[in-house]
């Protein structure tokens, strides 16, 4: 059985999982430049959160704030693929 992702609420964030940014909450035909990149939650402070990007955790950590974005969480599969170094798909 396949597990499916879930979009978020900002209550439903917790330190260590695993998410994405789904989309932008005020302008949803626009996409954000970390879109779909696999995260892990390293600190809450609502409406902030830290996030650290795993496809290249070489990279400072994300200071991202909730009220702007729609966040999902992705599946092991997900985040497997984007840590073993998949590029991320382009926007159209």
């Amino acid at each position: 059985m396949k597990s499916r992702s879930v979009l978020l609420a900002e209550d439903d964030l917790e330190v260590g999982q695993h998410i994405c940014v789904y989309g932008l909450k005020r302008s949803p035909h626009e996409g954000a430049p970390i879109m779909g990149q696999a995260l892990e939650v390293k600190a809450i402070c609502l409406p902030y959160f830290v996030g650290q990007l795993l496809s290249d955790p070489a990279k400072p950590t994300l200071t991202l704030d909730c009220r702007f974005l729609r966040l999902m969480r992705v599946t092991q599969e997900f985040v497997a693929a984007q840590e073993a170094g998949a590029a991320p798909m382009p926007h159209p």
